[in-house]
């Protein structure tokens, strides 16, 4: 075109502003306006000196070898092409005033430089350069991972570090429309604004940013959504067309977040468009020390932060923290550090000095990751470390030896979880136990473990001592004094028997210090408001309980019908170190014992009327990893489980007729307690039916540890004064009878 130029118009004259007409291959008329003039001396190029600069001129003259650039005027539909194409202006695409070293992104240093090197690279140099190189943009970014990780954090830091418009932070769902045809026109409209400015201005576009949080929801795969209307399928037809379709745009970014990327439809992640998928995960160490610099940084700025706080520390203590729940962490450690500050008397009042005290200390921090935040991810592959220990498998699988049964569907998800490599930059170490090696080597599921260990039984005295000494609980004369009592260093414990090994059993807890069961108050819950069963629980707990009695009701053995294992498998997440007691009064208990281990049940506690082979259910209680406990009805004599003793843990006596309600404390039970404390006196005594402040000192006199009470504790205006007088009573009677012993 510049050639053709210089053929029309040679020796023609200009002058800066003129406008005039030229026709061009076939083309419409082009209106052409001279935007600038530039001579040289003439003289100075023929005597061949160097000093030959161009000056601007108002008015010249067009030669042969005169160069002619031209320039695309806004708003003009023809694309320039070519060497006479002039240098368009510039405009950096990274904003002037960003600081990267104030970005507010902890842990995600790799993360952010992988993004920038794919898709902002090519948008740092010239259009012209990239031209040369006939590259395209990245159009699309997906950033998935589990929540609270920094996804919508990253978007809006990329967002204000463009110099680019404001970008359109779209919510997923908020795309969805009931009227037809209205979900597509959603996705049309977030591109109107780019594509018309795409039309007037072309490469020298800026850049537009749209922001899909939660994209899954709009783009699943399509033919995944059920239903007659294909609204999901069109809309994503009509993204994937707006991306990378017939007309592409080249000044848009798309920045995606989604927890579930399996759900996302493939074409949406091919290259051209969502090309850059970015997972965010969990942060390492170093990364969590970064989040908590960040969110520290104005404590230290205004000196409200105490020197024993170590943040490589915190760093190292919240492993499986996301970002999410490290910002809640320093929260709820300055939440603490402000609550010690409050007067709390009849009105709330603040310490006037409190502006000079208040310091976020390091036991602020150690309080808030005790009992305020908890980590959201402890399953495997989050971290760049993980170890899962599964104990008892074969348990998982519902072994049973008759038949024999178990789980196929589970062995074989289990046979494929284990074979599976971790993700790239991931290691995952897998600890399994059995008793039962046959049923694994029968199930095919040995070959799965890179070793297989085998532990052998402590069968001699040497043995017996190394375990002693490795739990650091005794000091060497005490050992030595369970060795003497035990026997000769060179005799086998295998030639003990089951009795011999109880005695052993016995010698060791008396040395330990547990003569003396220690007293433990715990409410019985089917007293509480069981609409906000949770959260009654929790406040028993808080009150100082040591434990919940779960009175389990079939409506057979007792007429009344109450709860069973679904709601203990409700509780236990949400109260994972709560010791839970079940009450079995139940007919067939031993129908329950795996139910209830499984739930997360620590004792299971059934009645010895209910039962017709208390030997086998106490033992099958104990291979399921619950404490053993036996109950009596009033009419029931205690010789009735003497046989069994060295089967069960805790004795249950009732004070009550089980089962009813509004009954009064039957105090003639207590001859049961006297005799099970006199003969058994490191056995767990437990009562339950009555048990108040007024009849606590018979309790505790007669020699029971363990104590039951129900809407004493739960109707009470104040909880924990009731618990404080009942464990007041049996402290003191506990005390008692070791002086008088």
């Amino acid at each position: 075109m510049a050639r053709e130029f210089l053929q029309k118009f040679h020796h023609q004259s200009f002058s800066l502003g003129q406008q005039l007409v030229f026709q061009f291959s076939e083309k419409k008329l082009l209106i052409l306006i001279v935007k600038e003039l530039e001579a040289v001396d003439v003289e100075a190029m023929r005597s061949g000196s160097k000093d030959t600069k161009s000056h601007k001129i108002r008015l010249g003259q067009c030669v042969p070898n005169s160069v002619i650039v031209f320039d695309k005027c806004e708003g003009s539909s023809v694309n320039l092409v070519g060497k006479s194409k002039g240098k368009t202006a510039h405009h950096s695409i990274i904003n002037p005033d960003w600081n990267f070293q104030n970005m507010g992104v902890g842990g995600l240093d790799a993360q952010f430089n992988a993004i920038f090197r794919r898709a902002f690279a090519s948008r740092v140099f010239p259009p012209e350069i990239v031209e040369q190189l006939g590259c395209k943009h990245v159009k699309g970014i997906l950033l998935y991972g589990p929540p609270g990780t920094g996804k919508t954090l990253m978007a809006r830091q990329i967002g204000k570090m463009l110099n680019a418009r404001e970008p359109k932070i779209v919510n997923g769902p908020e795309i969805l429309d009931k009227y037809v045809g209205e979900s597509e026109g959603n996705i049309r409209r977030l591109f109107v604004e780019a594509e018309e400015e795409e039309k007037r201005l072309g490469p020298n576009s800026g850049l537009h940013i749209i922001i899909f949080d939660e994209i899954d929801a709009i783009c699943k795969s399509r033919g995944s959504v059920g239903g007659a209307s294909g609204v999901h399928d069109t809309v994503v037809n009509q993204l994937l067309a707006k991306i990378d379709g017939v007309e592409q745009l080249n000044n848009i970014l798309v920045i995606g977040m989604t927890n579930r990327r399996d759900m996302i439809d493939e074409a949406l992640l091919r290259p051209g468009r969502m090309e850059v998928q970015m997972e965010i995960g969990l942060p390492n160490e170093s990364g969590r020390a970064q989040i908590l610099k960040i969110h520290t940084a104005r404590m230290r700025d205004n000196k409200k932060i105490a020197p024993d706080v170590d943040l490589q520390e915190l760093a190292a203590l919240t492993k499986n923290f996301s970002g999410a729940e490290i910002e809640g962490l320093v929260r709820a450690a300055q939440s603490t550090a402000l609550n010690r500050l409050i007067k709390a008397s009849s009105k709330v009042e603040v310490d006037p000095e409190a502006s000079e005290k208040l310091l976020v200390d390091r036991g602020d921090f150690l309080h808030a990751l005790e009992n305020d935040i908890k980590p959201f991810f402890d399953d495997a592959y989050r971290s760049e470390l993980s170890c899962i220990l599964v104990d008892n498998v074969e348990r998982l699988l519902d072994y049973g030896a008759i038949g024999p049964r178990y789980s196929n569907v589970v062995l074989q998800a289990l046979l494929v979880l284990l074979t599976k490599q971790p993700p790239k930059g991931r290691k995952l170490l897998v600890f399994c136990t059995t008793s039962r090696r046959q049923v694994l080597e029968e199930m095919e599921m040995l070959s799965t473990f890179t070793a297989v260990l085998r532990v052998p039984n402590i069968s001699t005295c040497e043995q017996l001592i190394a375990v002693l000494e490795e739990t650091g609980v005794f000091t060497k004369p005490e050992v030595a004094a369970i060795i003497r009592k035990v026997g000769n260093r060179s005799e086998s414990l295998s030639d003990f028997g089951n009795s011999g090994k109880k005695q052993v059993q016995t010698i060791v807890a008396k040395m330990s210090g547990h003569t003396h069961p220690c007293c433990k108050i715990g409410p019985s819950i089917l007293c509480a408001d069981l609409s906000c069963l949770a959260d009654e629980c929790r406040k028993m707990i808080h009150c100082g309980a040591d434990y919940l009695h779960l009175d389990v009701m079939d409506g057979h053995f007792v007429p009344n019908l109450t709860f069973g294992h679904p709601i203990v498998k409700c509780l236990r997440p949400k109260m994972p170190e709560v010791y839970f007691d079940m009450h079995m009064m139940v007919q067939n208990p031993e129908k329950w014992v795996e139910s209830m281990a499984d739930a997360g049940a620590n004792q299971y506690t059934f009645h010895a009327e209910a039962c017709e082979d208390i030997p086998t259910l106490c033992r099958k209680i104990q291979e399921s990893g619950m404490r053993v406990g036996i109950g009596l009805k009033p009419g029931t004599p205690v010789e009735t489980i003497l046989p069994y003793r060295d089967l069960f843990d805790v004795v249950l006596i009732m004070t009550v007729e089980p089962g009813f309600g509004g009954q009064s404390f039957m105090e003639d039970m207590m001859s049961k307690v006297q005799y099970l404390r006199a003969n058994f006196p490191d056995l767990d005594i437990e009562v339950d039916g009555g048990v108040g402040p007024s009849t606590i000192e018979a309790v505790a006199e007669a020699g029971a540890n363990m104590i039951v009470s129900g809407t004493a504790i739960t109707g009470a205006s104040d909880p924990s004064q009731v618990i404080a007088i009942l464990r007041n009573a049996v402290e003191n009677a506990i005390q008692k009878s070791q002086l008088e012993r």
